[in-house]
């Protein structure tokens, strides 16, 4: 399942990109379905491409016939990223706590600067589900369960993308 989201940020790209980048936990704090983000690895090799691996930490509220999926120590995933200036951009992976060897999520965000020298936010990405001989689980059930677990997933994912953009957007006027 693919899925796009744009989202406006009112400060130049050059500043919303390097303060996502190099703020992230500062800016995650106004973000209400997020309980944390832990910085586990930062790389910053001479190529200008700067690389992450971060675990999110997230509260949401899990459909019925997805619970069988999740595990019951909450929603987390892990998060790598690789940020690149040379085009203002972010290829990302999330690697998440509930099925992590049958949930494939990816995608890229693109930093578009405007004719005003406001930024645009463009994310674009992918959610490929696997319930095929889940264990425990008749196939039907999980044909059945699988378009509901992956809008559940794209559901959670979207409106954190754009509540990203703007708690970013927050920060950075909070400091003009």
């Amino acid at each position: 399942m693919e899925f796009e989201v744009e989202a406006p940020i009112a400060h130049p790209r050059e500043i919303a990109f390097r303060t996502l980048r190099d703020d992230l936990l500062e800016v995650v704090e106004s973000m209400p379905n997020v309980d944390a983000v832990e910085i586990l690895e930062r790389k910053d090799p001479s190529t200008g491409r700067v690389e992450f691996v971060n675990i999110w930490h997230a509260s949401a509220a899990v459909p019925k016939i997805a619970r069988p999926f999740f595990p019951g120590d909450g929603l987390s995933w892990h998060d790598y990223a690789t940020w690149d200036e040379a085009d203002w951009s972010c290829e990302w992976r999330m690697e998440p706590s509930f099925l992590p060897e049958r949930v494939d999520i990816a995608g890229r965000n693109t930093y578009e600067e405007t004719a005003d020298g406001t930024t645009v936010l463009a994310i674009k990405g992918r959610l490929d589900l696997d319930l095929h001989n889940f264990p425990g689980v008749p196939n039907m059930i999980s044909r059945r369960a699988a378009p509901t677990v992956e809008k559940f997933v794209v559901n959670l994912i979207k409106p954190n993308l754009e509540g990203t953009a703007h708690a970013l957007d927050t920060y950075l006027s909070q400091g003009e």
